[in-house]
């Protein structure tokens, strides 16, 4: 099974990733939402809620492939909320740089879809 996750996590002028590092800010920021995808359910919802609704013992699946756009941060935040996944993570982005595509999703979905992403 392939989940495609993504963390929205609070950030201001002094707690960043940029001025921080990743290890960093992963320390002291806290997740505020959690979305999963993948053909059997759709989540969005804080990480106590997704243990909640869910369980964890999908999460340990050792078929399982756990995908991101950014996956060191997904990943980090993952392995804080949740603990380790049995396979290394993927990245969206990684894969596109290796197919000579942009390296940001917006640019990747102009190039491969034809149309500009929208984040609204």
């Amino acid at each position: 099974m392939r989940y495609i996750v993504d963390f929205e996590t609070y950030y201001d002028k002094e707690l960043s990733v940029v001025t921080l590092g990743l290890f960093n800010y992963c320390d002291q920021a806290d997740a505020y939402l959690v979305s999963v995808v993948c053909d059997d359910f759709e989540f969005c919802g804080s990480p106590k809620e997704l243990r909640e609704e869910l369980g964890t013992d999908w999460m340990k699946d050792s078929s399982a492939e756990f995908w991101a756009t950014n996956a060191n941060f997904d990943h980090a935040f993952w392995t804080k909320e949740f603990g380790p996944t049995a396979k290394p993570w993927q990245c969206v982005l990684d894969r596109a740089a290796a197919e000579q595509l942009p390296r940001s999703l917006g640019e990747v979905s102009r190039v491969v879809l034809g149309s500009k992403l929208d984040k609204s």
